[in-house]
């Protein structure tokens, strides 16, 4: 088959101050079996020199185009790309991070065998910066699988991502009619951006499946992290994307779903009022679990769960 009869997949990057990742970036896409792609930059109003390294790989590769814009976040910058793109197929990929050599050839060729998968996916493989060849199935190098492997459509799919998120961002790849479907990233959300947005592709009917191949995975790359402000970061993040879904109506019109996401909204809104408790805050924390609990009337849940979280993190204190 000839490149101009291959389906075009469109790879989104966006980039805020990774310069310096860029070209290992665009090399990992150079270097796919799979060669009828366009790669989109989009810098997010970085301060460091993307511009100029992007403008070298642009002179250097034809399929490599740039879009700047002010800094908006991270589903912004995505969102500046899905416009752009003009592919048959979307392949996400943060500036960081890279994909298995294989990866494109066989998403495609999946997605080409079975018009009626809107997204396919694989593992995810992590490693740290300077030890490439060094692959973990977690984040933390432990090599412990958290990928619960989920194929379906619809309601069967959206139960398991209610539980939790099924795979990273760069791990899937989707037809490009899913995404009209579906619409933009939420731009309120500055982390679970992409959880969300699986939870949308599922809520829109978007039937999803694991491909089991090692050969095709998602590479992340591993970052030293602040533990304290990612986790409060990322505990803010979780409750506005829960409220979220909760007025999805593929949630609001399935009891099961419904319960089992106010179960976990409610159960982070507890964390949060403890720990500002526990942060010292006593009177925000106070009224808060008391603005709370009048709100969804669950008085006993607020406070065994919200006790029995302050109790785990005082022993661990």
């Amino acid at each position: 088959m000839s490149t101009s009869t291959l389906p075009l997949v469109s790879v989104i990057v966006p980039c805020y101050n990774y310069a310096h990742f860029l070209p290992e970036t665009v090399a990992s896409l150079q270097q796919q079996s799979y060669v009828n792609w366009e790669c989109i930059i989009v810098d997010d109003g970085s301060k460091d020199n993307t511009r100029e390294v992007s403008a070298a790989l642009c002179k250097t590769d034809n399929r490599v185009r740039y879009i700047y814009q002010d800094n908006a976040g991270l589903s912004s910058a995505r969102n500046t790309g899905l416009r752009a793109v003009q592919g048959k197929y979307v392949q996400l990929l943060d500036a960081d991070d890279l994909l298995s050599k294989c990866k494109l050839e066989l998403n495609v060729a999946f997605l080409e065998a079975h018009p009626d998968v809107d997204v396919v996916y694989g593992k995810v493989r992590y490693f740290v910066h300077g030890q490439f060849g060094v692959f973990s199935c977690s984040v933390d190098m432990q090599n412990q699988p958290w990928m619960p492997c989920v194929s379906g459509k619809g309601v069967e799919v959206l139960k398991e991502l209610i539980r939790e998120n099924i795979m990273v961002v760069n791990a899937p790849m989707l037809r490009r009619e899913l995404i009209k479907r579906v619409g933009d990233f939420d731009e309120e959300l500055r982390a679970c951006e992409d959880w969300h947005y699986w939870i949308r592709c599922a809520a829109e009917g978007g039937r999803f499946t694991y491909d089991d191949s090692n050969e095709v995975a998602a590479l992340v790359r591993a970052h030293p992290i602040s533990m304290i402000n990612e986790s409060n970061r990322m505990l803010q993040a979780r409750i506005l994307m829960r409220l979220k879904v909760n007025t999805l109506p593929a949630v609001t019109n399935n009891k099961d779903i419904r319960i089992a996401n106010t179960h976990d909204l409610l159960a982070l809104l507890a964390k949060d009022d403890f720990l500002h408790l526990y942060q010292g805050n006593f009177w925000i924390g106070v009224k808060g679990l008391i603005a709370r609990m009048a709100r969804w009337k669950s008085y006993q849940f607020f406070i065994v769960n919200g006790l029995y979280w302050f109790m785990r993190r005082f022993r661990n204190a």
